[in-house]
């Protein structure tokens, strides 16, 4: 109960403070004309969605997701094709008409066919872009080469939603990466949807610098889909930072590189452990270094479990073959050795 509690604690101050972040946009916004339609802004503006609070958009999705056929008073009670396909429409009659396509993608090694035999399990990977990272710093990262509405947090969280959901398929495990809006998005909307989850931010997030004033923190999620998995185990790391020689530092300092482990039963089939991490994202080889021993690190802690293992992560990592590469890769040889 106590770890509830903590929970339930963590939740209300994530919505609180994210609330606040919403209410200073909306009132700077009503200050400054933002949120109207102006030329050159690009097609996604529009002025009634600007400032819609997030709890008023999960209740209009859900609302339409349940309303789409007559006779389910809830989208928990049609867990279906049909159901996922009803949310990404959703989401998406929720966005601005011209809203632009997502970017074509399908699920890998042929997810949707039947197994030939044991259990089929649908595992997402999703980096999701933190939105304290986004269009703010070119220096670290930027991603704004492309138009500024479509960073905009309140158009982008939809869209994410649209992402999970859109191939067909009801994914069993969801991983994420630079997730910054979990208490007030991510962890309302899934659960809603019969998903349970787990978080752990970055011990010292760069969404601080970027987005300073923003009380936004990025780091893993794992979400699980609560009738076809359950929860056994769930613990969290930070990574050891390590000498050149790769021994942990004397001095006991973390880096700033976080992990989530859980193990869960599947049901009609045996319990795997499943990972979520961040590597470092330095690209030099110093941060290759760096990420070879995070990635040993966590192959040693899987190793405890003795059971198989899904690992879900952003490596950061060049592959063995990437052309012009001005390092040796060694974090992606490692993980792929122990496959």
């Amino acid at each position: 109960m106590k770890r509830q509690s903590e929970a339930q604690c963590c939740q209300e101050d994530g919505q609180r403070q994210t609330r606040q972040k919403m209410d200073s946009e909306a009132a700077a916004g009503s200050a400054s004309g933002a949120g109207q339609r102006h030329e050159g802004d690009g097609p996604f503006v529009a002025s009634t969605f600007a400032n819609v609070p997030a709890e008023e958009q999960i209740a209009r999705l859900l609302g339409k997701c349940s309303g789409q056929k007559p006779g389910f008073e809830h989208a928990l009670l049609r867990r279906t094709q049909s159901l996922s396909e009803d949310i990404e429409g959703a989401a998406r009659d929720l966005l601005p008409a011209n809203t632009p396509a997502l970017y074509p993608r399908k699920w890998a090694n042929g997810a949707t066919a039947p197994p030939k035999e044991g259990v089929e399990l649908k595992f997402m990977q999703f980096n999701v872009l933190a939105d304290g990272l986004s269009g703010e710093d070119p220096d670290k990262g930027g991603f704004n080469a492309v138009p500024p509405q479509s960073l905009d947090w309140q158009f982008r969280r939809l869209n994410l939603i649209r992402e999970i959901f859109r191939q067909g398929v009801w994914p069993d495990i969801i991983s994420m990466q630079e997730v910054d809006h979990y208490h007030d998005w991510f962890s309302p909307i899934l659960s809603q949807l019969g998903y349970a989850g787990e978080f752990v931010p970055k011990p010292n997030s760069p969404c601080k610098k970027t987005a300073p004033d923003s009380g936004l923190e990025d780091g893993c999620a794992l979400f699980w889909r609560t009738d076809t998995v359950g929860m056994k185990q769930i613990e969290t790391l930070n990574f050891n930072r390590h000498t050149d020689e790769g021994c942990p530092c004397p001095s006991g300092q973390k880096s700033n590189q976080v992990a989530i482990l859980a193990k869960l039963q599947v049901r009609g089939a045996a319990p795997v452990v499943v990972a979520v991490t961040h590597l470092m994202a330095e690209k030099t080889f110093e941060g290759e270094r760096a990420r070879s021993y995070q990635m040993a690190e966590l192959i040693d802690r899987l190793e405890t479990f003795q059971l198989p293992c899904i690992v879900g992560l952003d490596m950061n990592a060049e592959p063995p073959e990437s052309p012009g590469a001005k390092y040796a890769a060694k974090a992606y040889p490692l993980a792929t050795s122990k496959v």
